[in-house]
């Protein structure tokens, strides 16, 4: 026969093991909505106070650089439909009158609206070109490298560089259009040659020029 007090100990620990369980459970339920709201509340947006507006990063802008569209001077006036420098004198004629002596022995002479550029002084008449030029100054010279001659890969980027030596006013494009030639009395056809550089016509006495076709620099010497 079954001894009753060991049937009693056994259903008192499986009453005991029923309520651990159940204890177990009840606590893994509440440790994961503890753990619930801990993260949830965790996630929420931070509340802005009354009257504040929270900052946020604007997205940076790009330096605007300049492009081969026309550009205004602060006088109203459009550089690229006129000629005039800040002084009033026509480009066409800021030239006018000026002898320039290379340093390769070269003379280079203007008169108006043309030019004659004697390559052997010694044989004027056996080495010359002649024909006539254009002259760009400031903004107008800069959409003239950056858009006519962009083959030339004159940046605006390198031109604002330069700008911290020179001033954009002393930039100068001259264009020589070469209408008559001779080297040692052999004729040449017409051809058109482009330099740019940073002078001023009225002060500076040396000028240097670069020829943006051969990408070489003449430097000359006023009279």
């Amino acid at each position: 026969m079954s001894n009753p007090a060991t049937g009693t100990k056994k259903k008192a620990t499986l009453i005991v093991t029923l309520i651990l369980v159940l204890v177990l459970i009840v606590g893994f339920f509440l440790l994961g909505i503890a753990l619930t709201l801990y993260f949830t509340e965790g996630r929420k947006e931070p509340v802005t106070q009354p009257g504040t507006q929270e900052q946020t990063a604007e997205p940076t802008k790009e330096p605007a650089t300049s492009s081969p569209t026309k550009t205004t001077e602060t006088d109203g006036t459009d550089p690229s439909e006129t000629k005039e420098d800040r002084d009033g004198v026509p480009s066409e004629k800021a030239l006018d009158n000026l002898t320039l002596y290379c340093s390769d022995g070269s003379v280079l002479t203007f008169r108006e609206n043309d030019f004659t550029w004697v390559l052997d002084p010694e044989k004027p008449e056996e080495s010359y070109y002649k024909g006539t030029y254009e002259l760009y100054r400031g903004a107008e010279a800069e959409l003239c490298l950056t858009h006519e001659y962009k083959d030339f890969d004159i940046t605006p980027a390198e031109l604002s560089s330069t700008y911290k030596l020179w001033p954009e006013e002393n930039l100068r494009v001259l264009i020589l259009s070469t209408e008559e030639a001779r080297v040692d009395g052999q004729k040449l056809g017409a051809f058109q040659t482009a330099y740019y550089s940073f002078f001023d016509e009225k002060e500076d006495h040396r000028i240097i020029l670069i020829n943006m076709n051969e990408r070489v620099f003449l430097t000359f010497e006023k009279e």
